[in-house]
C-alpha cells in the first residue's frame, strides 16, 4: 500500500493550513468551497473531498473527476451507518473510519451531523495527512455543523 508522501508535500499542506485565513472556522459556503478546492489541488493523490450530512446530502464537494460525485454520497450515507454500528462496541463514539479499496483510499471523519470524506489514489494515500487534514476540516467546518444542526432541530420542533 502507498503510504508515502515527501516530507515536502507533508510540509505543503501544513504550511497551507496555517498560513490560510480559514484555519479557523469558515464564515460562508464560499469561502469553504475555495478552501476544499484549494486542498484538492495541494495534496498528491488527493481526488475528492466530501462534505455532507448524515444522509449522504452534499453540502460542499471538490472532485477531479465528475464521475466521483455520485460515489461521494454513497460514502457518506454508508459512513453514517458504519459509524453509528461501531459506536455500539461500547469503545466510545467512533470519530473516523478509513477504508481501503482496490483503486482508493477514503478518510471518514464523523463531524455529526455532517460526514467529511477525503477520496485519495490507493498508491499516492498518505493516511496519516488524511487524517490530520480531516481533523482540521472538523474546525473549518464548525459552523457550517452548528447550522445544519440548528435547521435539524427547528424541523423537529415543527413536526
Amino acid at each position: 500500500l502507498g503510504f508515502h508522501a515527501s516530507q515536502r508535500q507533508r510540509q505543503g499542506v501544513s504550511d497551507m493550513l496555517e498560513r490560510h485565513p480559514f484555519s479557523g472556522p469558515a464564515h460562508s459556503a464560499g469561502e469553504l468551497q475555495h478552501f476544499v478546492n484549494k486542498l484538492l489541488h495541494r495534496l498528491q493523490g488527493l481526488q475528492a473531498v466530501f462534505i455532507t450530512d448524515n444522509y449522504g446530502v452534499p453540502l460542499i464537494q471538490a472532485t477531479r473527476e465528475h464521475k466521483l460525485e455520485e460515489l461521494g454520497r454513497s460514502l457518506a450515507a454508508t459512513f453514517a451507518i458504519s459509524s453509528d454500528q461501531a459506536s455500539k462496541l461500547t469503545l466510545g463514539a467512533n470519530e473516523s473510519i478509513v477504508c481501503f479499496y482496490s483503486d482508493y483510499v477514503a478518510v471518514h471523519v464523523n463531524h455529526t451531523p455532517l460526514c467529511i470524506t477525503l477520496l485519495a489514489n490507493e498508491d499516492e494515500a498518505n493516511v496519516g495527512a488524511l487524517m490530520s487534514i480531516g481533523k482540521d476540516l472538523k474546525n473549518v467546518t464548525e459552523p457550517l455543523r452548528k447550522s445544519v444542526l440548528q435547521v435539524s432541530e427547528e424541523i423537529h420542533t415543527n413536526e
